[in-house]
């Protein structure tokens, strides 16, 4: 599934064909058409093709790239932030992050709060 909205971030699913260091699939990330990764799935359950189309897996979280400008502004710093949400299947995971996109076409990932999966937003953290 890819963004297809008239916004300034695109993005791509993908999932990665090898285990990574830890020995375990990844499950689905969300590379920018720059290569950033911009957001990625997180589940308890080891991710394997068959597991997530069958639904044999416990509830996704989705964590996405935040930055924060410090100090004059000039700087930034990045972490990984969730959605407070969880989701049953990997469709209804990638329809909340780009509900999450089309609600913030200029979010440019500059997030600063706790985000929930209806895309709105918690500023007190």
């Amino acid at each position: 599934m890819e963004n297809t909205k008239a916004n300034p971030i695109k993005y791509k699913w993908k999932v990665s064909s090898q285990p990574t260091a830890w020995g375990k699939r990844a499950w689905p990330e969300a590379i920018a058409s720059d290569g950033t990764l911009i957001a990625y799935m997180v589940c308890s359950t080891e991710y394997s093709p068959r597991v997530a189309r069958s639904g044999e897996h416990d509830r996704i979280t989705i964590r996405i790239r935040s930055i924060k400008t410090v100090n004059d502004g000039s700087t930034c710093k990045w972490m990984w932030k969730r959605f407070v949400m969880t989701y049953e299947t990997i469709g209804d995971a990638k329809a909340a992050f780009a509900s999450f996109i089309d609600s913030h076409p200029n979010h440019d990932f500059m997030l600063e709060s706790v985000i929930y999966g209806d895309g709105s937003e918690n500023l007190a953290e």
